[in-house]
C-alpha cells in the first residue's frame, strides 16, 4: 500500500519529502555535536586551582577521579604519581601528597575513607578535595566528617565538571 502511494507521487515530490526526512534527521540526531562541550572535565583549570592555593609539598590532596576501576579501594594509600588511575594528574599535575579517592560510596570504601582520615587528615591542618562532578557522594561525607572536627570548607574553585575544595582547620 506504502509502496504504490509512494509510486503515485511524482518525481519531484518524493525528492523533496526525501530530502526532508534526511534534513529532519541530521537536525534531530546529527548535530548534537555542536551543542556538547567536548570538554565536559577541565582538569587543567582545576588543576590550576589547586596551585593557586600555594600548598606545602606535604599537604594532602584528595583525589576522585571518578574511573570505574577505583570502585573498590584495592590500591597503597602511597600510588605513584604515573599510576593509570591518576590518570588526570599525569597530564595536570598539582602540589601536595596526592591521595586516591574511590568512586563510589560502599562499604569498602567508607572502610578505606575512615582509615585515611584517621591516619592522614585528622592531623593535618588543611587538604584540598579534587573531584569530578559526575556522581560525587565524598563531598558531602566528607563535609559532614570534618566540620564536627574543626574544619572549615571552602569551595576553590569548579572547572567544567571538576571542583576543588579546600578544607583547613579552624583556628583555635
Amino acid at each position: 500500500m506504502v509502496g504504490w502511494g509512494i509510486r503515485n507521487i511524482s518525481e519531484k515530490v518524493r525528492v523533496v519529502v526525501s530530502a526532508c526526512v534526511v534534513v529532519t534527521a541530521i537536525s534531530a540526531f546529527g548535530t548534537h555535536h555542536f551543542w556538547v562541550n567536548p570538554y565536559l572535565e577541565d582538569w587543567r583549570r582545576a588543576a590550576k586551582e589547586v596551585q593557586a592555593a600555594n600548598l606545602d609539598p606535604h599537604t594532602p590532596v584528595l583525589v576522585r577521579t571518578g574511573l570505574i576501576e577505583t570502585a573498590k579501594p584495592t590500591w597503597d594509600v602511597e600510588l605513584d604519581r604515573d599510576n593509570p588511575l591518576l590518570a588526570p594528574l599525569a597530564k595536570y599535575p598539582v602540589p601536595g601528597r596526592i591521595l586516591l579517592v574511590p568512586s563510589g560510596l560502599n562499604e569498602p570504601s567508607v572502610r578505606y575513607m575512615n582509615d585515611l582520615s584517621s591516619k592522614l587528615l585528622d592531623s593535618s591542618a588543611e587538604f584540598v578535595y579534587l573531584t569530578r562532578d559526575l556522581g560525587d557522594p565524598f563531598e558531602a561525607w566528607l563535609s559532614g566528617r570534618f566540620s564536627g572536627r574543626g574544619f572549615t570548607v571552602r569551595k576553590l574553585g569548579h572547572a567544567d565538571g571538576v571542583s576543588v575544595f579546600l578544607f583547613q582547620r579552624r583556628p583555635s
